[in-house]
Order: structure tokens, then sequence, then C-alpha cells
């Protein structure tokens, strides 16, 4: 009897229970009534729909002022055409004195660069015969004076039929022992060259070219050096160097007006030109240090190797300290590592020859157009004022409706955006706020930054297709938590362009409370289904009280209950039971009762 009243009890208890369940739940899933927040919304969102009559009206008036501005542009066509014409010849005429004179210089350098360098390896096949020949070993290997005259003899063959300036020879400490200038006052003879670079290179056997001042005889030149070997070419004896002018480049007699010439060295220090005001100057501005490396190796004197002016303007271009402006050509020398060969050409110069004489013809008409153009304007221009002073009327108005706009946004409860095709233009503090953002921050960023990675492709697919019923989606904040929001949109005029203009709403709470509900309903649910288990025949053992569950075990009953039910147990011993397990204290507690 006493299992049996605490089944009902369970069961009465469990329908109580269940009942109060279902009637939250029916309460919490009716449709709700529209919300303030929503009204307010679309009553924002109508608003900005209102504003499309200002914008037509401002339309209105701009209108007027287009036609206009049609017969001005007309107008302006018209001097824009002859202007065009006029440039078009001038422009035409001066690419094509440029392109001439362009191509003239790039033939001229391209010349030099060719000739150069062709000259100095013939001259390197002479300093490398005379080198080799029979005479000039025999006057390092025997180093007697009848050696040294027929040295001598063969220094002045190559000398007058190389049409040299020099040949000399030098010994291993640079001392030069033999010379075809012995006999004139610039004589080479006892004199040590071991400073130059052109001994250095040749005493490690390399052959050497080298352009330079004369240490002695104060004149430029070509130095090509070599080794002098031994018998079998195994050791080395000295060196033989010859030494040409570079007057066969003809550029210092060169006949080319308000343009420059040059050869200049690594450092830009012009070692030949057509302007002899500019020989052993500087072109560039020297490096640190460039100063004190040509005084040190006295390749072009004692100096001093002033900077004449020249900037680079860009890879093309130069300018002069008289601000007078070049188009560079330059060109590498082959056989001169670090050597060009540069020609700076006037610009200024090419432009006068074609716009002096065409200015002259040209300045009648252009002054005729001018002042019939200006007048056009004068007469457009009166015209106009009444219309502008409408069109700012019009401006004004659509201002201050913005800004009304702007201040029931910002009293909004829900976030507003304004966006083209997913780009913001415009949000109210409250979105902003929504997703973490400064409102500046937000300014032509793109909504899919905002959406979790599984709503992206539900934006970007309400976007295209502008629908204007609602939808949700998840959030996604700028510290990269999300949030359910729920989405309302609308097209609308903004600044003259269809729009879209949305209205957020934060629903993170309500979708938690509808998890929270369906979690209860199915608890429930689940407690009814185990009490009505408890309800069903139970198989009992008629001698122990076990109950048989489902699996054919046999279990406690009150294991049994605790299991199926929320229901706990605590122990006690009914009378009966005592009297059955324990006779004798029943039988005593009797005896005291009856003494």
């Amino acid at each position: 009897m006493i299992y049996i009243e605490i089944f009902d009890k369970i069961i009465l208890y469990t329908e109580r229970f269940i009942s109060r369940g279902r009637l939250l739940a029916t309460l919490t899933t009716a449709k709700p009534p529209l919300h303030f927040e929503q009204y307010f919304s679309n009553c924002l969102l109508n608003f900005k729909i209102k504003q499309s009559d200002q914008y037509d009206n401002l339309a209105g008036y701009t209108a007027n002022m287009n036609l206009r501005k049609t017969i001005l542009l007309f107008a302006s066509l018209i001097l824009f055409l002859t202007l065009l014409i006029g440039y078009f010849y001038f422009a035409s005429s001066l690419k094509h004195a440029v392109h001439l004179e362009q191509d003239k210089a790039n033939k001229y350098i391209s010349s030099l660069s060719i000739t150069l360098p062709s000259h100095i390896s013939a001259f390197q096949q002479d300093a490398k015969l005379l080198a080799d020949h029979d005479l000039i070993r025999e006057a390092f290997l025997n180093n007697n004076q009848k050696a040294l005259i027929t040295a001598n003899t063969t220094l002045d063959y190559f000398k007058k039929n190389l049409d040299a300036d020099v040949c000399y020879l030098m010994d291993l400490n640079g001392n030069t022992i033999a010379s075809s200038n012995r006999n004139s006052t610039e004589n080479f003879v006892g004199k040590n060259y071991s400073f130059r670079p052109y001994f250095k290179e040749a005493i490690q056997g390399n052959p050497y070219v080298y352009l330079a001042l004369g240490a002695t005889s104060k004149e430029r030149g070509i130095y090509c050096s070599q080794p002098v070997y031994g018998k079998n070419r195994e050791i080395l004896q000295g060196v033989a160097v010859i030494k040409t002018s570079i007057q066969f480049l003809q550029i210092e007699s060169s006949d080319i007006k308000n343009n420059i010439i040059a050869l200049s060295n690594p450092d830009g220090l012009v070692f030949s030109s057509n302007r002899q005001d500019l020989l052993y100057k500087l072109l560039w501005k020297p490096a640190a240090g460039v100063l004190e490396s040509l005084r040190e190796n006295q390749q072009f004197g004692p100096g001093p190797w002033s900077w004449i002016g020249m900037a680079q303007e860009d890879e093309d271009h130069a300018i002069d300290a008289e601000k007078n402006r070049y188009f560079i050509h330059l060109e590498r020398v082959e056989k001169l590592p670090g050597w060009d060969l540069i020609f700076f050409h006037n610009t200024q110069s090419i432009s006068n020859d074609i716009y002096n004489p065409l200015f002259k013809s040209s300045s009648v008409i252009i002054l005729s157009t001018l002042t019939l153009f200006g007048a056009l304007i004068i007469l457009l221009y009166l015209r106009s004022i009444h219309d502008l002073h409408k069109k700012e009327a019009a401006e004004n108005a659509l201002i201050e409706s913005e800004q009304r706009f702007r201040s029931l946004s910002e009293a909004s409860f829900e976030g507003i955006v304004i966006h083209d095709n997913g780009s913001i233009l415009e949000t109210n503090q409250l979105f902003a706020a929504m997703f973490g953002y400064d409102r500046p921050e937000l300014t032509n960023r793109n909504l899919l930054e905002l959406s979790a990675p599984e709503s992206r492709d539900e934006v970007r697919k309400r976007i295209a297709s502008r629908p204007e019923s609602p939808y949700e989606l998840v959030g996604l904040r700028k510290d990269g938590s999300t949030f359910m929001a729920e989405i309302n949109g609308k097209t609308i005029p903004y600044k003259g362009q269809p729009q879209r203009v949305v209205a957020i709403r934060d629903i993170t709470e309500q979708k938690q409370a509808a998890i929270e509900r369906e979690g209860l309903i199915t608890k429930l649910q689940k407690a009814l289904e185990e009490i009505n288990t408890l309800r069903g025949v139970l198989p009992i053992c008629a001698s122990c009280k076990k109950i048989r569950d489902d699996g054919g075990y046999w279990n406690q009953i009150e294991s049994y209950i605790k299991n199926h039910t929320e229901a706990e147990f605590t122990h006690g011993i009914c009378p009966d039971c005592v009297k059955k397990l324990y006779p004798d204290f029943t039988q005593n507690n009797g005896d005291k009762k009856n003494h």
C-alpha cells in the first residue's frame, strides 16, 4: 500500500508541473504585438522616403540651370576646338622638331659610343704588340746602354706609326727607363709613375686602360698599359705604355649650339666636352669622399673640381644652375666601366624655334575668340543668378531635412545604416555601438565584414535582390564575438541616388529565451514519459518486492523509483515489522507497560 501512495503523489505533482510548463510554452510562443521600437523604425524609414520629394524640387531648379550650362558648354566646345587645333598644330610641330633633334643626338652619341671603344681596343692591341716585341724584352733582360738605345728606337717607331703622344717603358719599381719623348722638355725618363693605376694593374699581369691628365705633360690622354714578360712569358720584367690623344673623338670641335656633350668618369667629372669651361668640373653634386679621392689619385690634376650645378629631375631630364632644362641622352662606354658619354639636349631652344613665329601669327585670332567667349559667360551668368538663389534655398531645405533624419536616427531604438551595394555610407550611433566600432570606422566598410561567415552568403544574396521582407543573420562584432540580429530594409533616395536603409535589432536574448523554452518543454515531456512508465504494469516479486526493469534485471524498489522519478527515499521501520524482527524488544516494552 505504501508504494501505491508514493506512485500516486508523484503522478499528481508531475501532471501539475507539466500543465504549468505547457501554459508557459503557450504564452511564450504567442506572437507578440508590434514593439514601439519597430514602429519607430518604420516611421524613420517612411520619413526618409518622403525626402525624395525634396530631391525632386532640387532637380527641377537644377534642370533650369542645366539649359544654360548646355549653352555655355556649346560655346566652350567651340573655344576648346579652336584652342585644340592650335595646340595640336603647335604640339605636332614641336614634337616633330624634338624628334628630329633627339634622333640627331642619339645618332651622334651612339656614334661616339662605338668609336671610343673601337679605338681603345686598337690601342690595347698596339700596346700588346709593343710589350711582346723582342727588342723591348731585351731592354729589360740585358739592362745595358745598347739595349736601351735599341728600345728607344723601337718606341720612336711605334709612336710615329701609331700617331701616339708618347710610348715608354717602366721597370718593376715604376721608374721610366725608356721613352719616345726622351729628347723633349717633357722627358719621362727617370720619372716614377708607380702611383698610377695603369702601372699597378699591369705589374699584376693585367692590361689596363686609363684616362687621365698627364702628371708631367699636363695633357689629357688615354693610357694603355701591358705587362712585359721575359722569355717563355714566365717572369714579369716591366710595363709598356702607349699614351694617345682623345682628339679623335672630335667632341671638343663639334658645333652644337645650346647643347652639351660630355665624356665623364664614374664620379661625373668632365674629361672631354664641347664646352671648354666644363673641363675637370663635376656634372652632378659630388657625394661624400669624392673630392678627397680625386685629390689622392691625381688622375685629373690638383683641382679644384667644382660642381657646375646640374641636377637630375628624373631619369631623362636635368636642369642646370641657370634653370635651363635638358633632355639626357646617355651611353655607357663599353671599355671604360663607369664612364659615360652624355648629350644634354636643351629643350627650351627647340620650343622657342617653334613657339615664337607661331604666337605672332595666332595672337589676333586667340584674342578675338577670348573676347567673344568672355561676353557670352557674362550674359549666361546674369541669367543664372535667379535660378541659383532658388537652388540654394532647395539645398538648404534638403540639408535641414537631412539633419532631422539624423536626429531621428540617433533617437531610434534600433541600429540604422545606409549602404550602397554593401558599402556603408552612414550609420547611427546605436548601430556602431552594436558592432563595437566608432562611427568613422564604419564608413566605406563592407557589410559582409560585419556578418559571421555562416551568414555572408545570405547577406550577399539580400544585397543583390534588395527584398523588403525581414530576415535574420549572425552579426560579427569588432572583438570577434557574435550575436543574432533581425534585419529590415527598404530602398530610398539618398543624395539623389537609390540606396538601401536598413534597421537592425539585436534578438540574441529572444533567441536564448526560445532555446531555454524548448529545453524546458523537452525536459517536461521526458518527465511525463517516465511517469507514464510507472503507471503501467510493473513486474514485482511477491516475496522480496524487487521490480524487474526493461532489460530483465531485478532491482530494489527504491532504486527503480529513484531512477525513473525525482523522488527521494528515507528509511524507517513500521510497528508490524518491529514486532516481527524484534519480538523481545516488543515483549519487554509490553511488560513495562503492564507494570
